[in-house]
């Protein structure tokens, strides 16, 4: 299997903060998604900043 050589400086960081689902135009939203499939083609996974979610669910995912 190939290595990827990458840093933590090159992670995607996708700030959900800066986006509305419902109040959003197309152009904004499709931009989301530009940088949704960017992060995964090119790293293969990207970090949510902003999503709403409270700290709690969050780390409640990470003891899984």
């Amino acid at each position: 299997m190939d290595s990827v050589d990458f840093n933590t400086e090159s992670i995607k960081i996708i700030d959900f903060g800066a986006y509305s689902l419902e109040r959003d135009s197309p152009d904004n939203i499709k931009h989301l998604a530009d940088e949704i499939y960017h992060a995964f083609t090119t790293i293969g996974f990207f970090y949510l900043k902003n999503t709403g979610f409270p700290n709690h669910v969050v780390r409640s995912y990470r003891e899984i």
